[in-house]
C-alpha cells in the first residue's frame, strides 16, 4: 500500500472540481468480518493521506 497510486505504466493527473464537496455516505451496518476488513482498508487510507477522519455530521 505504500506504493498506493504510483505506476510507470501510466502517468495523470487528477484535477479537484471547483466548488466540489467531498463524499460522505451514512454508515450501513456489517458484520464484526466485514467491519475489520473495512476498517483495515480505511486505517491504511488515513495513514497515506488518500482521507482524512470527519465528525458523524460531517463536519472537519
Amino acid at each position: 500500500m505504500g506504493e498506493l497510486g504510483c505506476t510507470k505504466l501510466t502517468k495523470m493527473d487528477v484535477k479537484e472540481i471547483e466548488g466540489s464537496k467531498p463524499v460522505c455516505m451514512k454508515l450501513y451496518k456489517t458484520n464484526a468480518e466485514e467491519h475489520a476488513s473495512i476498517k483495515k482498508v480505511t486505517n491504511e487510507w488515513k495513514k497515506y493521506g488518500i482521507v482524512i477522519e470527519r465528525s458523524r455530521t460531517g463536519e472537519l
